[in-house]
């Protein structure tokens, strides 16, 4: 009865008996703890001077709500800084049940096993995947799919997708990535077709911000308030990109920077650590090499 108790408490055997755990149940935890750090990671507020604010985006978090539910598999897309990530993050905090979450950022492996490798984990992915989901509901997140899929890092995605498709608990996964669309090509879609789904899901576009959010920042932050205002400016202020770009500001520009403005920042990397900076380059070197060297072939 004593064993029994003490089984029931994995963090008694990790400590005292770590001999004793059953298959998987640390591969579990390190997986779901990083998971977790990867989560509160992605950063989707709005700050300037000390003061910060998390926008709802409560249409586009219900249409996400409502796609995952109906279909099982959600690929949220839209333009660079639209909130993808925001939105991805927000549905993992609601998530009943645990969710997994790979981000391109934190991601530096060719393949998943070399990913669980760095991690300290060794059992294969769908031996942790079915521990996951063996008592309920599971959720795969995946950040940036479409950075990881036109870099050489193609087959984490592709190694995440098919482990699932093929696990004992396969119908216990729900799905969430987070891409760009590449010229005409949903590269997510596509992914998942190789990976051998036969289904694709739901395609959530998230787009500018509402008015009521764009008076939200405008109230959070008053100096800008008579720039955010402003009607003639719509198209640029409900931009999420743009916004985090004129808050990064000591103070209210002049006019409200275009998106020439905004490229220029962003090439010079105003506002960036050096580690994000780098991380950026040389995602942006990779996949500049593949399309100069080979404009033909599909990135990845």
């Amino acid at each position: 009865a004593l064993r029994a108790k003490i089984a029931e408490q994995p963090d008694v055997l990790r400590t005292f008996y770590p001999e004793h755990l059953p298959p998987a149940v640390e591969a579990v935890a390190i997986l779901l703890r990083n998971s977790a750090e990867a989560r509160d990671a992605i950063d989707d507020t709005l700050s300037h001077s000390g003061a910060s604010i998390v926008l709802p985006r409560a249409a586009s978090r219900a249409e996400a709500h409502q796609a995952l539910d109906g279909e099982g598999i959600v690929r949220l897309t839209g333009e660079g800084g639209s909130g993808k990530s925001g939105i991805l993050k927000r549905l993992a905090m609601d998530a009943g049940g645990p969710a997994v979450i790979f981000t391109d950022n934190r991601m530096t492996a060719a393949t998943l096993a070399q990913h669980f490798g760095q991690l300290g984990i060794h059992e294969p992915a769908g031996t942790v995947f079915d521990a996951i989901a063996g008592q309920g509901e599971a959720l795969c997140m995946i950040d940036g799919a479409d950075r990881l899929l036109m870099s050489d890092r193609r087959a984490v995605v592709l190694d995440i997708l098919r482990a699932i498709r093929t696990c004992a608990t396969h119908g216990q996964w729900r799905i969430v990535t987070s891409a760009r669309g590449y010229q005409d090509s949903d590269l997510v879609a596509e992914a998942l077709r190789e990976a051998g789904f036969d289904r694709i899901g739901a395609q959530v576009v998230v787009g500018a911000l509402s008015a009521d959010e764009v008076a939200l920042v405008a109230k959070e932050f008053p100096p800008f308030g008579p720039l955010l205002k402003r009607p003639d400016l719509a198209e640029q202020t409900r931009s999420l990109f743009l916004l985090r770009d004129l808050l990064r500001r000591p103070s209210p520009p002049a006019q409200v920077p275009s998106e020439v403005d905004a490229a220029d920042s962003w090439i010079s990397g105003y506002g960036l650590t050096a580690r994000e900076l780098g991380h950026r380059s040389q995602t942006l070197a990779q996949i500049g090499d593949r399309l100069v060297s080979k404009p033909w072939e599909p990135p990845g």
